[in-house]
């Protein structure tokens, strides 16, 4: 009798010890099973964000540098022909921009893309176009109301040889400067997958 109880406990304490293995067993492969699954997702996550880091990068290539936007003659006259031709050279080259690049490589898009300088001239407040026109015109009256060649510009637009006390004051006195200098800084910055590229292999 005792002999039968001994085997029944002996079998009792191997059942219950399978019973620990496979349970302790199945914890370890599950857990394996997970991180091997997370292994994955990860890899896969870091081949998406290298391909998107790729196509940025390709865009970035095709985009206006900030830093080379060209330079504006201000050595002309304000208002002068050769002052106009200079600042329109200018912002042809910001409205003809794909999108925009800094030294950082950072993408920007250019909201001012396809804005046709001429007709800027009419367009209403409030307008991407009017933005630009204004732009245009700040830029041209650069040096405003004194003329690099001597004289003065008077505020009703007509010129006046002489500086000082007294110039245009038959005129409305001494012209302003018009318009308002374009702010590049507002532009809106594109995604950049690099970030989040940098954190998931670093």
């Amino acid at each position: 009798m005792s002999s039968h109880k001994s085997r029944m406990r002996l079998a009792k304490d191997i059942g219950m010890w399978i019973l620990s293995l496979t349970l302790v067993f199945g914890f370890i492969f599950n857990l394996s099973y997970q991180g091997y699954t997370h292994h994955l997702e990860h890899q896969k996550k870091v081949a998406q964000y290298k391909q998107l880091v790729l196509e940025y990068d390709q865009l970035a290539s095709a985009c206006e540098d900030l830093d080379h936007l060209g330079v504006i003659d201000f050595n002309n006259n304000p208002r002068s022909v050769e002052r106009v031709k200079s600042v329109l050279e200018y912002f042809s080259k910001i409205t003809s921009a794909k999108c925009f690049v800094n030294s950082r490589g950072t993408v920007y898009k250019n909201r001012f893309r396809n804005v046709e300088l001429e007709k800027s001239i009419t367009s209403p407040p409030g307008t991407v176009d009017y933005e630009i026109f204004q732009a245009i015109l700040y830029e041209v009256d650069e040096g405003i109301p004194f003329l690099r060649t001597g004289g003065s510009i008077c505020g009703d637009g007509t010129f006046s040889p002489s500086v000082g006390r007294g110039t245009c004051s038959w005129h409305r006195g001494y012209a302003g400067r018009r318009g308002k200098q374009l702010d590049l800084v507002l532009l809106t910055e594109i995604y950049d997958p690099r970030v989040r590229l940098k954190q998931l292999t670093g």
